[in-house]
């Protein structure tokens, strides 16, 4: 039976290991591995690991132990990087897509309206591929928890022209 306490073994390898330089990446990693055996490593004792990890690098395990901060700052990093790319490829096409929305009757539905799934899958489309759609498309889209479709579309040739 698990007892909750978790020991790592020292590693005497000649390179280290690939991806887990960091004791962050170690985190990760243990974490990882111990939701596959359904355990939550915040309910774990990891000083045991700690007390391994710093015979090998004082500094990785400063890291490990600080794991879970360093992984939510690291992902609230990527997440702002991911948002600002996002929008500054939109940027160029947003006057266009508002444009084209406004052509689009306002027909509520269940869970949002026709013209409100149009524009979340024109943004994903230029988002996806750096255009903007021309001819018939599968309005297929993913949002707040729900699936759209919504049958084909025909932007026909409205947006051959360059962005604006």
């Amino acid at each position: 039976m698990f007892d909750g306490t978790v020991v790592l073994p020292v590693l005497t390898l000649g390179e280290p290991a690939i991806g887990l330089r960091r004791g962050a990446d170690i985190y990760a990693a243990l974490r990882s591995m111990l939701g596959e055996a359904s355990y939550d490593i915040e309910d774990l004792d990891l000083e045991g690991a700690v007390a391994e990890i710093e015979k090998l690098d004082p500094i990785a395990a400063d890291q490990f132990q600080r794991g879970r901060a360093l992984l939510e700052r690291r992902d609230t990093y990527r997440d702002k990087k991911r948002a600002q790319y996002r929008e500054g490829i939109l940027a160029q096409y947003r006057g266009k897509i508002e444009a084209y929305l406004q052509t689009i009757e306002e027909r509520p539905q269940r869970y949002g309206s026709r013209r409100g799934w149009i524009g979340k899958f024109l943004e994903e489309f230029v988002v996806l591929h750096g255009h903007l759609p021309l001819g018939k498309h599968q309005i297929r889209v993913e949002g707040g928890g729900r699936n759209y479709s919504g049958g084909d579309h025909d932007f026909g040739d409205y947006f051959a022209t360059k962005p604006s």
